[in-house]
């Protein structure tokens, strides 16, 4: 919506019939997927609870989603408070990103959502998104109180809703919101790590999410998202069992991608990225 959260990199839309034409317009673009921002968020956040409360109305939302599955497309949603994943379902998202407490009558309308494209509702967690601004002091983080405090509202509530989601045996998948403070592109064997602190998950279950269940989460399982004939030949080379040790994935020694191997991948980082430990509840 016209000042809401990421307005700066999305359409923005002020009724359902806006809506419809940013929908139609990225149709024509041959766009892949649709990601919608229906609450707001910590980034752009000016008053505490800002981030998290409902933008986008239930018939803008449900036009987006309408529009895009009559175009084959799958629907996610930037999405941060219980309210806002309600919503978010009634509407007819096919994926929460981030996610925020979730209430006991929520779970089955994640689980048989009649207006999804596949029947569904998946979450995928991002517990780094926040993280770094949640925990470490506002002298390295460079935010104000006000983006302070969202963000330990918002970690503190994805954990919750992840705890939630895989309790009930909601669809999870994994993100880390990447490229917002503290969040990087290198480190989503953080977000596993978080996933085995803050859930009895085993590591076998946190890489399924990753690999196989992202894979199917956008709608390209039958490409990758495991080693199978047929499939992409897109492998990550560790020099330990990840099962025993979650933290090997960080520690790349080959990649494979589309079959072609690239032999001591040389990483890039952030400089003076500083190294932090997740939130204890």
């Amino acid at each position: 919506i016209t000042g809401g959260h990421g307005g700066m990199m999305a359409y923005a839309a002020d009724s359902p019939t806006e809506v419809k034409k940013a929908i139609r317009k990225n149709l024509r673009k041959e766009v892949d997927f649709i990601k919608i921002l229906s609450t707001g968020g910590v980034m752009d956040s000016l008053k505490v609870g800002e981030a998290g409360r409902p933008q986008m109305t239930i018939e803008e939302i449900e036009t987006a989603c309408f529009e895009a599955h009559r175009g084959g497309l799958l629907v996610a949603t930037h999405c941060e408070s219980t309210h806002g994943i309600k919503e978010a379902l009634l509407g007819g998202v096919d994926s929460i990103e981030h996610g925020a407490k979730i209430t006991d009558d929520l779970v089955p309308l994640f689980k048989n959502n009649p207006k999804s494209l596949r029947g569904f509702t998946t979450l995928t967690s991002t517990t780094s998104a926040g993280m770094g601004m949640a925990v470490l002091s506002k002298e390295e983080t460079k935010i104000t109180d006000v983006k302070k405090e969202n963000a330990i509202l918002i970690e503190v509530g994805m954990i919750n809703g992840l705890q939630k989601a895989y309790k009930e045996g909601i669809i999870l998948t994994v993100g880390t919101d990447a490229a917002v403070p503290y969040a990087t592109h290198y480190n989503v064997w953080k977000e596993l790590k978080n996933f085995l602190k803050y859930t009895d998950m085993t590591a076998q279950e946190a890489l399924h999410f990753a690999t196989k269940g992202n894979a199917e989460n956008i709608g390209i399982g039958e490409i990758t998202g495991s080693i199978e004939i047929g499939k992409s030949a897109d492998i990550q080379v560790v020099p330990g069992n990840p099962l025993e040790n979650i933290e090997y994935l960080g520690q790349v020694s080959m990649v494979v991608i589309k079959g072609h191997l690239i032999k001591n991948p040389k990483v890039k980082k952030v400089k003076n990225l500083k190294e932090f430990e997740p939130i204890e509840l």
